[in-house]
């Protein structure tokens, strides 16, 4: 995190984008177990995720924007709320968390990142 500490507005806010998160990856475990869902079960997720982070990014509250609060690099956003909003393992957060702050880089939408993950080798192909 960074290091100030963060108010009571940031927290606010902090707290509502993990609620919707949190229940996006609720939803999103539901269709593992539908058949073909294997490998884009959590594509819905990834989507919002990057919703997300684009919304923070413009919110700015009590002087910073809700990135901000949270680090200094567009990793730590990701790994933050994918560690406080998944139950994945260590490993595959950090994998996806670089998959994001790469579609951020490239300038991908959220309603393109399915394509750009499969043009790319999929997650760990776009997480190098």
């Amino acid at each position: 995190m960074a290091n100030t500490p963060l108010t009571k507005g940031q927290k606010k806010a902090l707290a509502r984008v993990q609620k919707r998160l949190t229940a996006s990856f609720a939803r999103s475990l539901k269709r593992i177990s539908k058949a073909g869902n294997a490998r884009t079960w959590m594509m819905p997720y990834l989507k919002k995720m990057l919703a997300e982070y684009r919304r923070a990014r413009q919110k700015i509250i009590d002087g910073a924007s809700l990135t901000s609060v949270l680090g200094h690099h567009r990793h730590d956003f990701f790994a933050i709320l994918l560690r406080r909003t998944s139950n994945r393992d260590a490993r595959t957060r950090s994998r996806w968390a670089s998959a994001m702050k790469n579609a951020v880089k490239n300038k991908v939408r959220p309603a393109d990142l399915k394509g750009w993950l499969k043009d790319g080798g999929r997650i760990s192909g776009r997480a190098k």
